[in-house]
């Protein structure tokens, strides 16, 4: 989760925010923490700010990064997915986990495809479960999730748990 931040995600964030300056500045503070935060004596105090500045860059776009991680490793979306069942409290439950400080729950809102089922914390009044099967009918099913905490978005690739995944993957050892 931390590499997926520091290498991809904080830097996309940074860009989105502040163009390259943002993503380069970013990359830079993140470098700077890795190689001399808290190495030496010497270094101890430009070590100590690289890693406080690296603290605060990444604070919103590694809990973004939570977010989505929770949303794509999570078995029970998988599973929900793949039987087309449109269960928004798997998703709901995912974005729990992922352990956003100060989470506010009526900020949530999330979306399948263009359709909405929770906005800002409830049930949204256009959501039906029919609407719902006919997004994760889909072959490509998007997941959408808004925290309200600014505008940066994010997007993780994931797959769903068919029998034929479990099936390629007990077939072989690592």
């Amino acid at each position: 989760l931390e590499n997926g931040h520091d290498c991809l995600f904080g830097s996309l964030f940074w860009f989105a925010v502040a163009g390259p300056v943002g993503a380069i500045v970013h990359r830079l503070i993140n470098t700077l923490d890795a190689m001399w935060g808290y190495r030496n004596e010497r270094f101890e105090r430009f070590g100590w700010f690289a890693a406080r500045i690296d603290d605060v860059m990444g604070w919103l776009p590694a809990r973004l990064t939570a977010v989505a991680y929770a949303l794509a490793e999570s078995p029970l979306v998988k599973t929900a997915l793949f039987a087309s069942d449109p269960n928004w409290g798997r998703i709901l439950a995912a974005v729990g986990r992922a352990e956003v400080e100060h989470l506010d729950l009526s900020g949530v809102s999330i979306r399948l495809g263009k359709l909405s089922l929770i906005e800002n914390g409830e049930l949204s009044a256009s959501y039906s479960e029919s609407l719902g099967k006919q997004q994760v009918d889909q072959t490509d099913i998007e997941i959408s999730v808004e925290l309200s905490r600014g505008s940066y978005t994010e997007t993780v690739w994931t797959s769903d748990l068919s029998h034929d995944y479990i099936r390629i993957n007990a077939e072989y050892r690592t």
